[in-house]
């Protein structure tokens, strides 16, 4: 019996180590500006392009804008990116009302 109860400790220890680290993770790659840097790289790249157009028409050619403009669709929402949210927004959740009870406790257990 203590068997099975060590070994669903170990597990359960695991698996909260697992989402601590997941959120972590997550969390740092936000704060990090991760994406930011992205859009970012983007608009660089943009204005290159609409560099390239100007020098293109400044020099006489048969421009349009197809050629510069590539359109692109990307959906980054599916279900790895939308499990790895709710999982990290529910994480934060419980550890700020756990830090919250657990200040409020030694804040009565000390002012008591």
């Amino acid at each position: 019996m203590d068997k099975k109860k060590d070994k669903r400790e170990v597990v359960a220890v695991k698996i909260f180590y697992l989402l601590l680290i997941s959120y972590i993770v997550l969390f740092i790659s936000k704060s990090s500006g991760y994406s930011e840097y992205h859009a970012h790289k983007q608009v660089e790249l943009n204005e290159a392009t609409m560099k390239k157009l100007e020098d293109d028409v400044k020099k006489g050619k048969d421009v349009t804008l197809t050629d510069y403009i590539k359109e692109r669709d990307i959906k980054y929402n599916n279900k790895a990116s939308d499990i790895g949210y709710s999982m990290s927004k529910e994480i934060g959740y419980i550890i700020s009302n756990g830090l919250d009870s657990t200040m409020s406790f030694l804040g009565e257990l000390f002012n008591g």
